[in-house]
């Protein structure tokens, strides 16, 4: 493995000033990519199904049309806008070597010793229309207080496990797209729901769950939902 910076300068399209002092579009190969680029601790867990329709689409196009935004930290490329086209890249890069796609690259360098707070700011921008989960919003808004932030890591990771559970169970109502039609549900509104409620253990954001799910089982719905709903006694989303 090489160094990243040199790797950069070798690889650069454009740049402001120099590349250490500011930023610079390269272009990497998906190889480069699984050398040295990781997902920013911040960002939500990538959704699998998403992956998988990322997947294909590079597949058939062999080529990713959008840039992918990354922060660069010693040797590492820190991904904060991209991560399930940088997860797709990867694993079709290890299933086959020859799909090695040609990636448009932003790299920012670090102006102060904080950069989480430097991300936080660009993430911001660049997701003022996209779809995020409250409590990762929470999160990042509170990375100036380290102890909140501490806080809503354990709140999110229970909510996360609970999420995986329930999206295993059931698979059915899960959907990959930004605005699914009740009664199911993707990350965004799953995380949000339980977000809204009080809890301090995973026993009681589940059994919260329990019983809104059985309030619901009262609400009118279309025929066609009511059976999908019927049958595998889910209406939580109803």
């Amino acid at each position: 493995m090489s160094n990243l910076y040199e790797l950069i300068n070798e690889k650069i399209c454009m740049r402001s000033d120099t590349m250490i002092e500011s930023e610079s579009i390269c272009i990497l190969d998906s190889s480069d990519l699984l050398d040295y680029a990781i997902t920013w601790k911040y960002n939500r867990s990538i959704n699998d199904n998403k992956v998988t329709q990322i997947k294909e689409y590079i597949y058939d196009k062999s080529i990713l049309d959008t840039m992918l935004y990354f922060y660069i930290d010693c040797n590492n490329l820190i991904c904060y806008d991209g991560n399930h086209r940088l997860q797709a890249l990867k694993e079709l890069y290890i299933k086959n070597e020859t799909l090695n796609i040609k990636v448009i690259c932003h790299i920012m360098t670090p102006k102060t010793n904080n950069i989480d707070i430097e991300i936080r700011d660009h993430f911001v921008i660049l997701n003022l229309n996209t779809p995020i989960p409250d409590i990762n919003t929470d999160i990042i808004n509170s990375l100036d207080n380290m102890v909140k932030t501490t806080n809503m890591n354990i709140r999110k990771n229970t909510i996360e496990e609970v999420f995986l559970e329930y999206k295993k169970r059931y698979k059915p109502f899960c959907m990959p797209s930004n605005k699914p039609k009740k009664p199911n549900f993707n990350d965004t509104t799953f995380k949000d729901l339980c977000h809204g409620f009080y809890f301090e253990n995973k026993n009681e954001l589940v059994n919260i769950l329990i019983q809104r799910n059985n309030d619901n089982k009262t609400r009118q719905m279309k025929e066609k939902e009511k059976i999908k709903c019927d049958r595998y006694d889910f209406y939580l989303f109803n």
